[in-house]
């Protein structure tokens, strides 16, 4: 990339950033800072065919050159991040449990109560 930097510098061409380049950030940072005129990509590409549609996606752009076919507009949604609704942590379940009798109670070996079976050594 610095060689295109120096080129458009000096020179005054358009010009084409290539290689070092995996995020939409990259891009966009390459481009604003007036470092090249375009970026291609080619690694993202092979790895994720979409990659541009995901890009925009990521940013929140849905404007012309990021339409997405028909069979794959499902994944033109950014997955959910966190669950707002999601149940209670494990701890504050058994510690409501303990205050509510119930049928069921787990079992703990220093509960009064309890009498464990003699260990005689032989297998269980």
């Amino acid at each position: 990339m610095p060689f295109a930097e120096r080129i458009r510098r000096e020179l005054g061409v358009p010009v084409i950033a290539v290689g070092a380049l995996s995020s939409h950030d990259d891009v966009n940072s390459t481009v604003l800072a007036g470092r090249a005129d375009l970026c291609a990509l080619a690694r993202p590409h092979l790895y994720d065919p979409q990659w541009t549609l995901h890009a925009a996606a990521d940013q929140g752009y849905s404007g012309p050159g990021a339409t997405w076919p028909v069979p794959f507009r499902p994944g033109s949604r950014r997955p959910p991040t966190g669950r707002t609704d999601g149940p209670r942590p494990r701890l504050d379940l058994l510690r409501s449990s303990e205050t509510t009798t119930t049928r069921h109670r787990r079992w703990r070996p220093d509960a009064p109560g309890t009498d464990p079976a003699p260990n005689d050594g032989g297998p269980r």
